[in-house]
């Protein structure tokens, strides 16, 4: 196969030549090459390679690139889930965002002196065999120690590599910011010690990580992000600061081992499925603060018994505690105005609602089997 920027030999091999310029066209005809693909190579004076331009190529495992490459653009080489080998020339200055993401079988980065910028989640392959992260003395921007890339002042963890071995990992102390996905997928680790400065951590910091056990945040940490420790299925112990900005959407999500959690204070809503999927929780208090729970906030939290609710609560929104089949009680600060039908679905364990808002009118959110009391005008309660 043959065209005047590329060509395919019969052994699999892609040859792109020097002038390449990848329009729609080319691109319609790289996907159609996607599993045909074995291996490529660039050809010099190829100066960017754009965004996509070898994604899907999921058979090819192993690119040569030419000493002229300046940038690799986003999604570059996306779901090549074969490549094993690939060598950044010493000319290189960036790489975009997700350019290497599910290249599963990658187990080794190195980084040239000549980079200077690393979109988000550039070197991020999700969940793989990648080892280790190394970069070229000189660099400006970057620095790896001990296999772990950080900013060159090292304040920033930019990327853990998944398939490391190591059990117990020490932040370095000079780190304030846990970068998107950091951690994501390292399968080897049991325990992390956080560094008592840290800052901020981004979305999905530690999701995926099927053996960590523990985790202890130092006061100074500004809020949990989303997907912040999602599907984290060991997690037995989780300790938060005792205030915080936010609580992210999905941050809380899925961590099946998970038995307690003492929620802190400063945030004003719980997100989207925020503390969601945990069969393990029982008790919940939610603290005072917070006026709103978003829909699906704590859907799925099968063994979850008990709840207690601040009294600066106002609205809570679809699903918020559908599947919550053991809880058996809960009261409804009189703040509340607004409460979704659906609200209680699954909860085939309720049996009170205590109504404390005069707000809401009619039981049209209690399940079936489910007694609304609410506060008579002169006190106590009834039906």
């Amino acid at each position: 196969m043959d065209n005047r920027f590329w060509s395919l030999s019969e052994e699999g091999h892609l040859q792109i030549r020097e002038g390449f310029v990848f329009s729609q066209k080319i691109r319609n005809e790289f996907f159609d090459l996607r599993d045909k693909v074995l291996s490529a190579e660039v050809g010099e004076g190829t100066v960017s390679l754009p965004d996509g331009c070898m994604e899907y190529f999921s058979s090819m495992e192993r690119v040569s690139l030419p000493s002229t490459l300046l940038s690799i653009g986003k999604n570059a080489f996306e779901s090549c889930s074969s490549l094993r080998e690939i060598i950044l020339p010493p000319s290189l200055r960036s790489i975009g965002q997700f350019a290497f993401h599910e290249c599963y079988a990658l187990e080794k980065i190195h980084i040239p002196a000549s980079v200077d910028s690393v979109d988000e989640l550039g070197i991020y392959v999700g969940e793989g065999k990648l080892k280790e992260i190394t970069v070229e003395e000189g660099n400006p921007s970057f620095v790896s120690v001990d296999g772990v890339l950080f900013t060159k002042d090292m304040t920033e963890l930019i990327l853990y590599p998944c398939c490391s071995r190591r059990r117990v990992y020490r932040i370095p102390g000079s780190v304030k910011v846990i970068r998107d996905s950091a951690f994501s997928y390292a399968k080897y680790l049991h325990r992390v010690e956080i560094p008592s400065c840290l800052e901020r951590m981004e979305s999905g910091a530690f999701s995926f990580c099927p053996r960590i056990e523990s985790l202890s945040f130092p006061e100074t940490l500004e809020g949990i992000p989303s997907y912040a420790f999602f599907c984290c299925e060991a997690l037995t112990s989780l300790r938060l600061p005792s205030k915080v900005e936010y609580l992210g959407y999905e941050s809380i999500c899925n961590c099946s081992s998970l038995r307690e959690v003492t929620l802190p204070v400063g945030f004003t809503m719980v997100d989207y499925a925020a503390i969601a999927g945990n069969p393990l929780i029982g008790e919940l208090v939610i603290p005072e603060g917070v006026t709103e729970i978003n829909n699906s906030g704590f859907i799925d939290n099968t063994g979850l018994k008990k709840i207690t609710l601040p009294s600066t609560l106002e609205s809570i929104w679809e699903k918020a505690f559908k599947g919550c089949s053991s809880l058996e009680e809960i009261t409804i600060p009189e703040k509340v105005s607004y409460i979704s039908d659906d609200v209680f679905d699954g909860c085939s364990s309720l049996r009170r609602i205590r109504m404390e808002s005069s707000l809401v009118k009619g039981n049209y959110f209690a399940p079936k089997g489910a007694r609304v009391l609410r506060k008579r005008s002169g006190g106590g309660s009834g039906m």
